[in-house]
C-alpha cells in the first residue's frame, strides 16, 4: 500500500466538490482491485457518481459483492491498482 495516497484523492475529490465529506477510510474487504471505482451507494446519483470518477479518473461500478459503506454514505470509492 501508499501511504499518502487516499489522502492525496481526498484532496483532488474537496477541491471539485467542497461540500464533499469524507466518512471513512478504510481497506476494501477485496484487496485485488484493477480498477479504482466510484460507487453510488443509494443508486440515485448517477451523474454526482459519474462527476466523481470523471474527476479522479475512476469508473462508476456497482458495489461489488462482499463490500460494504460506512452507514448514511451516498458514495464508496474504491482505489484499484491504477490509482496506486
Amino acid at each position: 500500500a501508499t501511504v499518502g495516497l487516499p489522502r492525496a484523492h481526498e484532496i483532488t475529490l474537496k477541491s471539485s466538490f467542497p461540500n464533499a465529506v469524507v466518512a471513512d477510510r478504510d481497506n476494501a474487504n477485496q484487496r485485488d482491485y484493477a480498477k479504482s471505482i466510484v460507487v453510488d451507494l443509494n443508486g440515485t446519483k448517477a451523474a454526482q457518481a459519474a462527476s466523481i470518477a470523471k474527476t479522479l479518473g475512476f469508473t462508476v461500478s456497482a458495489l461489488p459483492q462482499g463490500e460494504t459503506a460506512s452507514s448514511g454514505a451516498e458514495f464508496l470509492i474504491i482505489l484499484g491498482e491504477d490509482a496506486m
